[in-house]
């Protein structure tokens, strides 16, 4: 189900996907699935990027960024 802020599932990039489950995980505190979804969400999230008009156009680096940081948290307190 989505809360009125997210988009319909089918609509999500697969690095949405992915950044919703490393989320998920981190709130159930499943160290083990966050530190395994980190590798494919950094590649979904740069594959066919690159190139020198590249512009990056998703607004995740605050989102990515906390979700990194309560990871990094998360390890430390276990």
């Amino acid at each position: 189900m989505n809360t009125p802020d997210q988009e319909p599932l089918n609509e999500l990039r697969l690095s949405d996907s992915i950044l919703g489950a490393l989320e998920q995980a981190i709130e159930q505190k499943d160290i083990t699935i966050a530190e395994m979804l980190v590798n494919p969400l950094e590649a979904a999230m740069t594959r066919d990027a690159g190139g020198h008009d590249f512009v990056e156009r998703r607004d995740y680096p605050n989102r990515l960024s906390k979700a990194l940081e309560s990871l990094a948290a998360l390890k430390q307190n276990s």
